[in-house]
């Protein structure tokens, strides 16, 4: 990782994903950590969009069928139903909107009672979100401090309760998704890996 705080870095990385696909949103719902951070950069790749920052997905009172992204960086922890979070944000999405998030994964910190990306991806099908992609990388973090374990905890939402212990090396599985309203379909490859995308949307 960077010198940058670790919710920032994640957020670079899932906004370079962004890059690859071609869409003009109007509307954005932005739930993210470090929700100014992450709402300057959307408005900078999207100047003309009406963008939308929630601290809490209980705020989703928009209508069905009414937002062209729904963008998430590192919150999805603080959510234990997936299948209830992901069917709300589905029903908010318009056909051809986009769903992209990150979060981490039971390799981060050792904390296997977090979902993996198998169960998510699950779930995304379970609810018919189309095309829906997940996958994932780890990064090896080494901790000088407690003090900066807790910060890094605190910025992935993430229990310092939930450690088996304490100690200076650790892995951070960083686990991205990716999915569509409906009625969209055709993948683009990056370097991470194929991500299903429409072929109408890669920029040349």
């Amino acid at each position: 990782m960077s010198m940058l705080s670790i919710s920032t870095e994640i957020s670079n990385r899932l906004l370079e994903r962004l890059g690859y696909i071609k869409i003009i949103p109007q509307n954005i719902i932005n739930w993210s950590s470090e929700l100014q951070y992450n709402q300057t950069k959307l408005q900078e790749l999207y100047p003309h969009a009406n963008i939308t920052n929630i601290e809490d997905v209980k705020q989703l009172t928009t209508n069905s069928n009414s937002v062209d992204l729904f963008y998430s960086n590192c919150k999805l922890t603080t959510f234990d139903d997936y299948l209830s979070l992901f069917a709300a944000i589905k029903h908010i999405l318009t056909n051809d909107g986009l769903f992209l998030f990150s979060t981490v994964g039971p390799k981060s910190y050792d904390i296997d009672s977090l979902q993996d990306m198998h169960t998510i991806g699950d779930i995304m099908l379970k609810i018919e979100f189309n095309d829906p992609v997940v996958d994932s990388e780890i990064v090896q973090l080494e901790y000088k401090n407690i003090a900066n374990l807790a910060i890094d905890l605190n910025a992935l939402n993430l229990n310092p309760d939930l450690l088996k212990k304490q100690k200076s090396n650790y892995q951070l599985e960083i686990i991205y998704g990716i999915a569509w309203g409906s009625k969209i379909t055709k993948q683009i490859t990056n370097n991470t890996g194929k991500i299903k995308v429409p072929l109408s949307s890669i920029k040349y």
